[in-house]
């Protein structure tokens, strides 16, 4: 059998859910393998293929799943990830990997209004779900804003209402933008990614209400995988 057929097999499969239902497991490459007679490098090389084209996901330690390509998510509802989560009837869980003051470069004190070198609280948070990183954020946080705020436990409340909580800082807005970019090697390492396998970057604003003030309360990066979720957003056209 040839390569191009073996995809096309495959493919019909999964569209006709004659092995299993969107969201299920597939076969497995020693499964393939016996089923067309092919050797397990052809198989392998199949379900790279697929999973490239989004019709599979594979999971490390788990197995290789059809996704399900009729459901997807708002773009706007990603970066604040738990929540999101929850709603596909997914365990949400997370873990801080670092969270320590630091001094903010050009980048992060051009975004915050604050002066260069000025202290901040850089938080790093992996985001999981049903135990699959699917998520790295990495925010700052101006110290002369929140003073103590590196003492918080930001390990099971989200971030904006510790600051709501302890500081009367009322989020109003996030600015977003997105761009596709290959993964940072620590990135790629904590998320369970090849090097070659790119992901969204969400780069983004928080501006809360500070004393009737408007002020930038936190900058943050969100590393989200594109692996096994698809995303959608609606345009509204007016009649004229």
């Amino acid at each position: 059998m040839k390569y191009q057929d073996l995809c096309a097999e495959l493919i019909q499969m999964i569209v006709l859910e004659k092995h299993a239902p969107a969201g299920g497991r597939f076969l497995s490459e020693r499964e393939i393998a016996a089923k067309f007679n092919i050797s397990r490098s052809t198989a392998r090389r199949a379900v790279t293929e697929l999973c490239r084209q989004g019709y599979l996901v594979q999971i490390h330690g788990s197995g290789t799943y059809i996704k399900d390509r009729r459901q997807s998510r708002p773009l706007h509802s990603l970066v604040r990830c738990s929540q999101s989560y929850e709603e596909m009837g997914l365990h949400a869980s997370r873990r801080i990997l670092s969270q320590k003051i630091v001094p903010a470069n050009y980048i992060v004190a051009e975004n915050l209004k604050i002066g260069i070198a000025e202290p901040v609280l850089m938080l790093q948070l992996l985001y999981y779900a049903n135990r699959v990183p699917l998520n790295q954020t990495i925010s700052f946080l101006p110290i002369s804003r929140f003073p103590g705020v590196d003492r918080l436990d930001f390990s099971a409340t989200p971030l904006l209402e510790l600051l709501e909580t302890n500081y009367n800082a009322h989020p109003r807005r996030t600015d977003n933008t997105l761009e596709a970019i290959l993964p940072p090697p620590d990135i790629a390492e904590n998320l369970k990614l090849k090097p070659n396998v790119p992901l969204i970057l969400f780069e983004s604003v928080t501006m809360g209400l500070m004393e009737d003030v408007l002020l930038p309360v936190e900058y943050f990066k969100c590393y989200y995988k594109t692996d096994n979720l698809r995303f959608s957003f609606t345009q509204n056209h007016m009649l004229v």
